[in-house]
């Protein structure tokens, strides 16, 4: 397999400055809105949606990663993709089942 024909990459010299952009957004007004009436929703999260959305101090293990940076450093990081995929299989499983 050949590549048949490429086209030579040129640099475009008359772009607008971003000042200038930031500028033209600045002194843009706003659209009129037609129409006025205040539209409200509501919206609930599950007890588990509210689970997920807390954060622990159990969320990142900081000795582990010092650890895998370490190991990466050192050029001994060892990946076991088979024991990845079976976590990732077994995750997918208890999602299913919930």
């Amino acid at each position: 397999m050949s590549i048949e024909a490429t086209k030579s990459v040129t640099t475009i010299a008359s772009l607008p400055n971003r000042n200038v952009i930031s500028e033209q957004k600045k002194q843009a007004s706003p659209a009129p809105a037609k129409n006025n009436a205040n539209i409200g929703s509501n919206v609930s999260l599950s007890q588990k949606t509210m689970t997920l959305l807390q954060s622990s101090e159990n969320d990142i293990n900081l000795e582990k990663i010092t650890q895998i940076k370490q190991a990466i450093s050192d050029g001994k990081l060892v990946i076991n993709s088979h024991k990845i995929a079976d976590e990732l299989i077994n995750q997918i499983l208890q999602n299913i089942e919930k």
